[in-house]
Order: C-alpha cells, then structure tokens, then sequence
C-alpha cells in the first residue's frame, strides 16, 4: 500500500500535458472544421434552491391567497437562463435537475427544490454569475412571497490554457492550412486535473451533432487525422519557437 501511495511521477520530469478529446459540442462542426483549440476548462458550481410557499387545493384556493412555489421556481429558471450572457461570453447555467413537493396533479405546489450548475472557464466572472444568481433567487422569492435557502454543493477553480501555447498552437493549425479556432472547454477533462501542477495544452475534434457520452457519439476518421498531424506538428516545433 505504501509504494502504491508513492507511486507518482515527478511533475519536474514533465514538460507539458497535452490532451485531444471530441468536442462534445457543435461548434466546430457548424464553423466545418476539423478541430479547435481550447482556451481553457471551465470550473463548476452547483447550487441547491429551494423555494418553500405554501400546499393548497388547486381548485378552491384563489390566485391572491397562493404561494406558489413552483410559479417562483418557473420564473427564476427564465431570468437564471438569461443572466450568463450578460456577464461572460463563455458562461453557462443550467437547471437540469427539480423537485416539486408535494407533486400532485390537484395540489398547489408547497416547495421546489432545483439544482443550478454554472460555468466559466473565468474565476472571476464565473463567481460574478454564481452571486447574481442568488441575487435574482432572492429577489423572486420576495416577490412571490415565498421563503428561500440555497446551499453550494460544489465549486472548482476553472483552469486557463496559458495564451502562449495558444499562439503555438495557432502556428502549428497555419502550418497544416486548418484555420484556427478557438473555443473554451465547459467540460472538466484530464487535462483540468493536471492542470493545477503542470502547463496543459488541449484539442478538440469536431463531434458529429454534438452528441457525446451516448451511441450515437462519433468524430470521422479524417477529423482525427487531422487533428493528428496538428498534435504532431505542434510537439515537434515545442523545441523550435
């Protein structure tokens, strides 16, 4: 177990980690390009919301005396799903997961419990959407009349690809006549991990419909290729520039 523990390499042994994965997404595929250059991979936080009114009798309960949680929960989705692009280009936030108590058909709902995940490849600005976001959570609540709590589940410092590899990049991109695109990463990837003790570099190919984690996921063999010969024309002029 000992020499298990201590089995690591010295990150002073390594140069620089460099990683190709699909996109998992389609912008590459609408710009028609083999593959694309990562600026940098976003760090998550998850928030757990919860909006508490009040049960009530869906047919006897009149519109002036319900505290609708779920009304509450329905607007701050809309005003959470507008807020990112205010404040970050590479910003995203998603409520994919929600609970509705006491989720009866003739039941006004009394609580909503739903699961935000916000993302930038910015620490700075992805905090800024995490703070707006329980800005408008408070400020729904007060106009619906209903009481509210959240709880930060996670939070992960995102990882920047350091510009000058991105310019290495670019020239090795020109060097095979693929135009070079850049594109943040909103998926954590290996390179995230190692991210924290070593330079990263990071490329994409270009997924077929965006599809991944899934049958239908796929990259063509020549997307690849060429993002191969990318990989290796970039190794081989490490030792240049």
């Amino acid at each position: 177990m000992e020499s298990y523990a201590s089995a690591k390499r010295n990150p002073g042994d390594i140069e620089m980690f460099i990683e190709v994965h699909i996109e998992q997404g389609k912008r590459l595929e609408k710009k028609r390009l083999p593959c694309g250059i990562v600026t940098g991979i976003a760090g998550l936080c998850w928030l757990e919301i919860t909006f508490e009114g009040e049960a009530g009798h869906a047919g006897n309960t009149q519109k002036e005396d319900r505290q609708d949680a779920l009304v509450a929960a329905s607007e701050f989705i809309v005003e959470a799903n507008k807020l990112p692009t205010t404040i970050s280009e590479s910003a995203v936030a998603t409520i994919g997961r929600q609970l509705v108590e006491p989720n009866g058909v003739n039941v006004i709902p009394g609580q909503v419990t739903l699961y935000v995940d916000i993302r930038d490849i910015d620490s700075q600005t992805r905090d800024q959407l995490v703070d707006e976001t329980i800005h408008i959570t408070r400020r729904i609540a007060e106009e619906h009349q209903v009481n509210w709590q959240y709880h930060e589940k996670s939070r992960v410092t995102p990882v920047p690809v350091d510009e000058s590899i991105q310019e290495k990049l670019k020239k090795s991109f020109q060097a095979n006549n693929i135009e070079p695109f850049s594109l943040p990463s909103g998926a954590a990837h290996d390179a995230m991990i190692i991210g924290t003790e070593l330079p990263i570099a990071m490329l994409f190919v270009q997924s077929k419909d965006g599809v991944s984690h899934n049958p239908s996921e796929w990259s063509a063999l020549n997307d690849g290729l060429q993002t191969v010969h990318v990989l290796k024309t970039f190794i081989e002029d490490l030792y240049t520039f």
